[in-house]
């Protein structure tokens, strides 16, 4: 039920996808350690590598693949990651049966049902890989379909790569400045007279001022006759 509402949601509005940086290296870990429904294991192979896009989706995509290549696996499925030039690249692969060249692109439709040993009947919902379709391409990727090496299906994935920004500056351990020793503070005299050092500390205000004598201001009185 949860795949056909997905993809009803794909036909009506389309997936708009978040736009967030996703490490696809440690979604493609995640299958690593998640429980089979048979005795294979999925053998995860995978270099770091970046793409945009939506984690919970991405999940989903290699979750599918993993999914459908247990069912059909005889002993082996193997999960790949890796950057290639701009693209990030996934594989999934098993040692299965295979899938005729003339199928090959039907499997992503919907409801598919092949007449060989991957029929929908042995468990598959004929979604899954319409779903990874989808998905890949909301992303602005694109899914195919190869033999495997030894024989089996491979599924390859490749999605745009996240920028490879430069490494940030290393950091060196600067000296810590000198101490700077306070500015001496120099008596200003006052009026023409000497101020001692305690007095120059002191608010400028307070300090000691020289007072005229009464005969110094009667002099400076014009028209004054000093006695």
């Amino acid at each position: 039920m949860e795949a056909l509402i997905l993809l009803a949601r794909a036909d009506e509005r389309g997936l708009r996808p978040r736009r967030e940086e996703v490490d696809l290296d440690e979604v493609a870990e995640a299958e690593r350690g998640r429980p089979a429904e048979g005795t294979v294991v999925a053998e995860v192979d995978a270099q770091p590598v970046r793409v945009i896009g939506d984690r919970g989706q991405l999940a989903r995509v290699v979750r599918n693949l993993v999914d459908n290549a247990r069912r059909h696996a005889r002993s082996r499925v193997a999960v790949t990651v890796r950057r290639v030039g701009d693209q990030a690249v996934l594989e999934v692969r098993d040692d299965g049966p295979g899938v005729p060249p003339a199928d090959r692109a039907r499997v992503f439709e919907r409801f598919v049902r092949l007449d060989d040993a991957r029929a929908r009947a042995d468990g598959g919902s004929g979604l899954g890989l319409a779903i990874v379709a989808e998905v890949v391409a909301a992303h602005g990727g694109s899914v195919e379909l190869d033999d495997a090496s030894g024989g089996g299906a491979l599924f390859r994935v490749r999605l745009p790569a996240a920028a490879e920004g430069p490494p940030p500056p290393e950091r060196k351990d600067e000296p810590a400045p000198a101490p700077v020793d306070p500015a001496p503070v120099n008596p200003v005299p006052v009026n023409g007279a000497p101020v001692r050092d305690e007095d120059a500390r002191r608010d400028p205000d307070t300090a000691p001022r020289r007072v005229p004598s009464p005969r110094a201001r009667r002099a400076a009185q014009p028209g004054s006759t000093i006695r």
